[in-house]
């Protein structure tokens, strides 16, 4: 968002303030969460960042970094994470907005 509100603000736009969910949060709370599925969210990764996370779950990361193919990556990684959110308990948007704050 910080990025987002940078170029916001440079070009008169008031400031984004929506509600964030951070991949790298849900990933860690699912390592943490303890659950029989914990395994597949803790296997020595360093990085916990998109891409790495995305590597680890084989989804392409090809191509150039920019905004639409973040996006893509992100929703790829994020499909990976539902069952296990479910599994978790994580059935709601105010849940998902818990477990994925930045």
């Amino acid at each position: 968002m910080g990025f987002l509100n940078k170029d916001a603000k440079r070009y008169g736009i008031k400031k984004i303030d929506n509600p964030v969910v951070d991949t790298c949060s849900i990933f860690e709370f699912m390592r943490n969460e303890g659950k029989g599925y914990s395994r597949h969210f803790d296997d020595g990764i360093l990085n916990k960042d998109l891409f790495s996370i995305a590597k680890k779950y084989n989804i392409k990361v090809g191509g150039a970094h920019n905004a639409l193919v973040d996006a893509f990556i992100t929703a790829q990684v994020f499909q990976r994470f539902l069952r296990y959110l479910q599994k978790s308990g994580v059935y709601t948007i105010r849940d998902l907005l818990r477990v994925g704050r930045p």
